[in-house]
């Protein structure tokens, strides 16, 4: 849903969604993120670097629950590629959307134990 209203609104919903995606990110990992958000929605590149590092946090808050972790060399390799080709966060809908899938398994496992 949140692809198809990104794409409708001509990206401007995605500036919204990476807003609430790295709310989402503190709660879980406890980190600020607002400056970092300003950065990737704005600094060419920086999101290549920030969406790496959220996903080894996220890779270590996984391994602490019992959520199995597939492909990460995959999703990293992921997460740069398509950074190289959509450099601003929110334009990049494709990374979103793995982080999203990321953090909803969070969130369900957390809820089911």
């Amino acid at each position: 849903m949140q692809i198809g209203l990104t794409i409708l609104s001509g990206f401007l919903f995605g500036f919204i969604w990476s807003a609430y995606l790295l709310q989402s990110i503190r709660e879980l990992i406890g980190k600020k993120t607002k400056l970092a958000w300003v950065l990737s929605c704005f600094v060419p590149f920086f999101s290549v670097f920030y969406m790496c590092k959220i996903h080894k946090e996220l890779l270590k808050l996984e391994q602490q629950n019992p959520v199995a972790m597939k492909h990460y060399t995959a999703r990293t390799v992921l997460y740069i590629v398509s950074g190289l080709c959509l450099p601003i966060l929110p334009l990049n809908v494709f990374a979103l959307s793995l982080m999203q899938r990321q953090i909803n398994r969070i969130y369900r496992n957390s809820t089911e134990s």
